[in-house]
């Protein structure tokens, strides 16, 4: 698994043509979506390709289930009904390209059932990719394969592995030049990168840079991402005012399409980075391990399906009271991905998990555990605090404690409301209920207070 997310960093700033081929063969990819040792069709046997990478690679890796304009809007026929993207038949057809998928072995290359391999792109064995012969129990069926309207090149006789490779590349070459990868991809791209509900006009200027970084190329990821991150909406979110008396800078909220809820883990280690963390673990590593999928409902790279943790369409059910989204947006309806993983549980498990957090002033988990070998591995990321312990030893002080976590944690946008609230409840906070540790105590209700305020939760 490392080495597939190593092999995804590395397309990070690539192009986009180059990262689907790579994930195609990839044997993570074959496992997950069953292509590895897909074989051809057998009608004596029953037995048809499988179609799950066929399906999957166009619904989620490249253009989605509904044809779009290029400013995101789903395009319509003259009745107002969606344009599906693609049909049964583009399935059955992908699901040919997609055999004689096997595990890399350096000398075995007369078997599809090699042993495992998962850290090597897969290989292919000719006699079991799909031939355009003999595939289909229709009579007169051509002997080529059709994607999107285009016909790939007649496979030659004999055939070889290398030909079987070239055809698998030619149909993903037609699936990346379809129109609505670029704003299909952009629009989650935006959505995992700033905000949950682009603009039209956003959503245009960054699908324009897919399908042109300005040097004839498409899919230059690099280029595409750099547009995301300079786009003026990207600023948008927050309106910074400048005041004096005494000088300072306050940051305003723009409203409920400028942001997003974040996701428990990138909340967990936002925190980390801004309380000037340093970890025991003996590589200096800041690790978080299975342990935090029981506390806060997620873990890095451990999504439960191909789907992600939540659906890029998800709306939270019920509906927003007197609010009615601009026509800037591509639809009618806001969406909230990120909401499908809060739910009542893992709310008050993820609250209870940060109180825990700012109690003790570090993270730890267990790494490994054999009691009987008396192992106990655990990494320890501790805070450091110091400064704002200072902060916390006189009332005079707190308000520059609070602004502080504003800035650190809420980039700037803890409102009026919340900032009153926090200091009125540390005003009450007497040494009868805390003994002798009132400025600890300050310090640790102010802080997660802070976090786990909606000022923080919701990112503008």
């Amino acid at each position: 698994m490392s080495d597939y997310y190593d092999m995804l960093t590395g397309h990070a700033f690539g192009n986009y043509r180059e990262l689907l081929g790579d994930v195609t063969f990839y044997p993570c990819m074959g496992v997950w979506l069953s292509h590895v040792r897909n074989r051809k069709a057998n009608l004596s046997q029953g037995r048809y390709p499988d179609e799950n990478y066929a399906r999957e690679i166009m619904q989620l890796l490249s253009i989605g289930l509904y044809e779009l304009e290029q400013d995101g809007r789903t395009k319509t026929t003259q009745e107002g009904e969606l344009i599906p993207t693609y049909d049964n038949e583009t399935i059955r057809t992908l699901a040919r390209l997609f055999t004689g998928f096997r595990y890399a072995h350096p000398t075995i290359t007369n078997s599809l059932f090699t042993a495992r391999n998962y850290t090597e792109p897969m290989m292919i064995r000719h006699q079991e990719h799909d031939n355009n012969l003999n595939y289909t129990d229709e009579p007169g069926a051509p002997a080529e394969k059709r994607i999107f309207g285009v016909a790939l090149q007649p496979l030659p006789s004999p055939l070889t592995d290398q030909a079987c490779i070239d055809e698998i590349h030619a149909g993903l070459d037609v699936i990346a030049g379809h129109d609505n990868v670029a704003p299909f991809i952009c629009h989650l791209l935006i959505q995992r990168l700033v905000k949950s509900n682009p603009s039209r006009a956003y959503l245009s200027r960054v699908t324009r840079v897919f399908n042109d970084n300005g040097q004839g190329v498409r899919g230059d990821l690099q280029a595409v991402t750099k547009a995301i991150l300079l786009d003026p909406e990207l600023f948008r979110g927050q309106l910074v005012l400048r005041r004096q008396r005494p000088d300072r800078l306050v940051v305003i909220p723009q409203g409920t399409e400028s942001s997003r809820l974040r996701e428990p883990l990138l909340r967990v280690t936002s925190m980390i980075r801004a309380l000037k963390p340093s970890s025991d673990y003996p590589q200096g590593y800041m690790m978080l391990p299975a342990g935090i999928e029981a506390d806060i409902g997620q873990h890095p790279y451990r999504s439960p399906t191909v789907f992600n943790f939540y659906l890029p369409n998800y709306q939270p059910p019920g509906s927003l009271i007197g609010y009615q989204p601009s026509s800037r947006i591509p639809s009618d309806a806001l969406y909230a991905p990120e909401f499908q993983i809060l739910t009542a549980v893992t709310a008050n498990r993820t609250s209870n998990r940060f109180r825990v957090f700012c109690r003790n002033q570090y993270v730890q988990y267990t790494l490994f555990s054999r009691s009987a070998d008396n192992i106990n591995l655990q990494c320890r990321i501790s805070f450091d605090l110091s400064d704002e312990l200072q902060l916390a030893e006189n009332m005079s002080t707190v308000p520059e404690l609070i602004k502080r976590f504003d800035l650190l944690l809420c980039n700037g946008t803890l409102s009026d409301a919340s900032r009153a609230a926090i200091l009125q409840a540390v005003q009450e906070v007497t040494g009868n209920s805390t003994g002798s540790r009132i400025p600890e105590y300050r310090l640790e209700q102010i802080l997660l207070a802070i976090l786990i305020s909606p000022d923080c939760v919701i990112e503008e």
